[in-house]
């Protein structure tokens, strides 16, 4: 073995497939890109003329949702109609949310989000366009299936009994195993 690996070196064999694993990130990299700058091109062309989704300002980078999910988001509120919405995580998806609740009379949004500055932040950026519903929670280590996650302290027990139309779950921030395992109860 040692032999053919002396054999590769020498012929520039192992620096070859270097460079092509290499090539083939990058490549794998700006397909990516590509596909974000597509979803948000269609998602650009159906805000369009929206009569709900009036303060465009989304900002789709570090943690956020990205375009596809934002676009996916908006076709979903916008063809489906939910009258009861349950939102984990407070965020870039609350915008469209929230203005989406503030249109259509008689729809309620809850959100649960666990960082006070986050939601101290968010607020001063939306509120003065409309009205947010959302409620501070505790994140606490759990286990599911013997591997550690992360869950909203006593895993939103207010909520048990109460039927929603769309439920987001982008929140709390992952885990390695199980992420935001308080969904299943």
């Amino acid at each position: 073995m040692k032999d053919s690996n002396f054999i590769w070196k020498l012929l520039g064999i192992s620096r070859v497939l270097y460079n092509q694993k290499k090539n083939n990130l990058a490549l794998l990299k700006v397909e990516k890109i590509q596909k974000e700058i597509f979803y948000a091109d269609l998602f650009n062309d159906s805000i369009k003329d929206s009569e709900w989704f009036i303060h465009k300002s989304i900002s789709p980078a570090g943690w956020a949702l990205k375009y596809a999910s934002i676009y996916f988001l908006y076709r979903a509120l916008d063809k489906m109609k939910p009258k009861r919405i349950l939102e984990f995580g407070l965020g870039q998806s609350s915008k469209l949310i929230y203005q989406y609740v503030d249109y259509f009379k008689g729809t309620t949004a809850i959100t649960y989000e666990h960082d006070t500055k986050w939601i101290d932040f968010f607020k001063n950026e939306v509120d003065r366009f409309y009205e947010m519903n959302i409620y501070l929670t505790e994140v606490e280590d759990v286990y599911y299936k013997q591997e550690k996650t992360l869950s909203y302290k006593d895993n939103c027990n207010e909520l048990k009994g109460q039927k929603f139309d769309f439920i987001l779950v982008d929140g709390p921030y992952g885990s390695e195993h199980y992420s935001r395992s308080q969904i299943i109860n």
